[in-house]
């Protein structure tokens, strides 16, 4: 394998679990940013559906509020799984939190 062919392949690796039964297995930074972000996306979608039903636009309002809902838990539920099953992409949690996976 020549030099340009191993700095294209150095970082590929096999995307593994991680161990279910780890020691000392908490929740990172980014994981409570994340959280924290559909939280704020969670009330901003019913204040809107709150606002809606006010002027008397119920189904406008139900339709957008199903639809943001549906979004969101969709991102949160694959985000979820996928750092729990994957941990997180190293570079950004290095810049968060400091700590590297493994």
């Amino acid at each position: 394998m020549t030099t340009s062919e191993q700095s294209r392949t150095h970082r590929l690796r096999l995307m593994s679990g991680r161990d279910p039964d780890e020691q000392h297995r908490a929740l990172t930074r980014l994981e409570l940013l994340y959280d924290l972000t559909f939280v704020v996306a969670f009330g901003q979608a019913s204040g809107q559906f709150a606002h809606l039903l006010a002027e008397g636009h119920y189904s406008a309002g139900l339709i957008g509020f199903g639809f943001a809902t549906f979004g969101i838990c969709w991102a949160w539920i694959n985000f979820s799984w996928f750092a729990r099953h994957n941990g997180h992409a190293d570079l950004l949690r290095e810049r968060v939190d400091g700590r590297t996976g493994q």
